[in-house]
């Protein structure tokens, strides 16, 4: 009788155990979506500088120790609140968080500082931590548009365009003439 019940018992945990291993499974992926190198108001400087990542993974992804590059250059990120990106969700690291909420004042997703300057053109990356590898890296030009006028770089379908800006949004397709060269 002791058989019988061990059977079902085992074909149950086999069932169950999956359903409760699939959160350790879950995983963050960060990519760059959008910069804003060049803000068309003079009034903003470099202050409005910023650049979006979405978590396209399927586990939220805590951003707590990760690393900024701007042409080579290491900048750690200071969370303004929350500093985990949930999946599918967007964080936006601004050079200056308040000319960011004065310019996209219905900005709702994760706002991060970090002291940097952006060039027309130059190789931007995150790192999930000092010793880890590098999660994504963009080297822009300023021949692929968005300078001072008041648009953004973003990544459309695999390419990247120049089109009104969209933090914490999907990126728009509205306006793009061309893709970059």
């Amino acid at each position: 009788m002791s058989a019988m019940f061990r059977l079902p018992t085992f074909l149950c945990a086999l069932f169950f155990m999956p359903l409760f291993a699939l959160p350790f499974f879950a995983s963050a992926q960060v990519v760059i979506t959008e910069i804003m190198y060049d803000p068309k108001d003079a009034d903003a400087g470099s202050g409005g500088e910023w650049i979006e990542m979405h978590n396209t993974g399927s586990g939220a992804a805590d951003l707590t120790q990760w690393i900024f590059f701007e042409a080579e250059t290491n900048h750690g990120i200071t969370a303004d609140g929350i500093s985990k990106v949930p999946p599918n969700g967007y964080a936006v690291i601004a050079r200056d968080i308040t000319a960011f909420k004065n310019y996209f004042s219905g900005f709702s997703d994760l706002l991060f500082k970090a002291s940097f300057s952006l060039n027309d053109g130059e190789e931007i990356a995150t790192k999930s931590g000092k010793d880890a590898p590098l999660s994504d890296s963009v080297f822009y030009t300023a021949e692929w548009g968005a300078k001072n006028d008041g648009k953004s770089l973003q990544l459309v379908l695999g390419e990247w365009v120049a089109a009104p800006p969209t933090p914490g949004e999907e990126n728009s397709v509205g306006g793009i003439t061309e893709p970059p060269p």
